[in-house]
This record gives structure tokens, sequence and C-alpha cells, in this order.
């Protein structure tokens, strides 16, 4: 089983096609932040593509779409959960295009091969269990109450930023943790993100786990080819 691990693409959807034809995989996932870019085509045309590559895959199931905190704000639409990027107009845009159906089809992490992948990361302080540990029936329940509450308009922190990101939570949920000041590896748990922009792709690996960041503007993917985790240049 070879999977192909994309971060974040941020309108970079011709990129990101180019990948999934060039390189074989049997599954694909991509780790969040499909919308928003520093570079925007005139006219909203780049949030368009984007919004048109998300419909084209979303229902392929060898494709899992992960959502980071650029695509929370526009799925709930909530203050609390806005970022850079986010506009009125481009929110009334993208909901007209993208359904709250296929959003709901967004993971908030998943599971390949042995390594646990979200946008940004799992803080031990916030998903760890006292007793068991990184328990996913304990995770799954945070998760869900985060999802209602952005739903309800209610604040989660499980996707609310850190004070690394100028959030005023202790620590950050998991589509905000910043790698170099908030991201801790955590022992026998194997995790792939994005979220944290570097020139290249940066590890912080233990004894007992083995971490990556991928976001490098789409310069590196990775792979895990049964079981074994690595990263290529685009």
């Amino acid at each position: 089983m070879r999977t192909l691990v994309i971060p974040d693409i941020h309108n970079k959807v011709g990129k990101a096609e180019k990948i999934l034809q060039s390189i074989p995989h049997d599954k694909a996932i991509f780790l969040g932040d499909y919308f928003d870019s520093f570079e925007e085509e005139p006219d909203n045309l780049s949030t368009i593509k984007t919004a048109q590559f998300i419909n084209r895959h979303i229902n392929d199931p060898n494709t899992i779409f992960v959502q980071g905190n650029h695509d929370a704000h526009y799925m709930f639409n909530r203050g609390f959960l806005r970022g850079s990027g986010y506009t009125p107009e481009k929110a009334k845009l993208i909901q007209s295009l993208v359904s709250p159906q296929t959003f709901g089809k967004m993971s908030l992490y998943t599971v390949d091969q042995g390594f646990n992948l979200s946008h940004a990361g799992f803080h031990p302080k916030l998903f760890m269990h006292p007793v068991k540990g990184m328990d996913y029936d304990y995770i799954n329940g945070i998760l869900k109450q985060a999802v209602e509450g952005g739903i309800n308009n209610v604040p989660h922190p499980a996707l609310q930023p850190g004070r690394a990101r100028g959030g005023i939570n202790e620590v950050p949920g998991l589509t905000w943790t910043d790698w170099d000041n908030e991201f801790v590896p955590i022992s026998g748990f194997n995790q792939i993100v994005g979220h944290s922009s570097h020139r290249e792709p940066q590890f912080k690996n233990t004894s007992d786990s083995t971490n990556l960041d991928l976001d490098t503007n789409l310069g590196y993917v990775g792979m895990i080819d049964n079981g074994k985790l690595d990263v290529l240049k685009v």
C-alpha cells in the first residue's frame, strides 16, 4: 500500500493535480488548508478552482481530505474560528460552491499504516487520556464536542489556536498547533502534519515516535509505503 501525503495546498490545485498524476499511489491524503493564499487570482478564480478541485475528488474512496484551520472558518463561518485570509465575501462564495455535506466529509484526522495524520498535530495536554493515553474513543469524543461547538457557535479548544498563534488557550487545537513552539512528540504516537511552513520538511523524532511537518509550499510530499515513511521532493 502506497499512501501519498500532500500538505497545505492554499489554492495551488494545478500543482496538486500534477502531483496526483505523476506520483504512483494507492491512496492520497491531503493535510488541509485548501483555501486562502497570498496570491489570489482576480475575480475569485483561485477560490473557484479550489472549490471545484474539492468537489471533483471528495467522493473518491481512495482520497481523504483532512480539514485545516483555513477550511474550518469557511465550513462553520464563526468569528472565533476566523484566521488570516478570511473575508465574508469569500466565505459566501465558498459556501455557495462547497456544500455542508461536502465539508462534512473532511476528516479532522486519519490514521494510516501506523501514522496519525492531521492538519497541525495532537497536543498531549488536550488529547491524552489520563489513564488510557492516546485513546481514539477519547479523542473522537473531544472532536465531536468541538464540531458541535462550531455548529452551535460555542468555542471549543480543540479547534482553537494556542498562545503561539495568538489564541488565549494554554495549548493549541488540532488545526492550530505551531510546529516550532507548540508541537510535542508523544511516546509511541507517530504524527504527520502540515500547517507550519518551512523551506524543508521538519522532523521531531524520538526513540519511539516519528513526527514530520510537511508544509513546504508543496515543495515536498510524503509517501507511506507498507509502513515506511519517505519524503519526496516535488
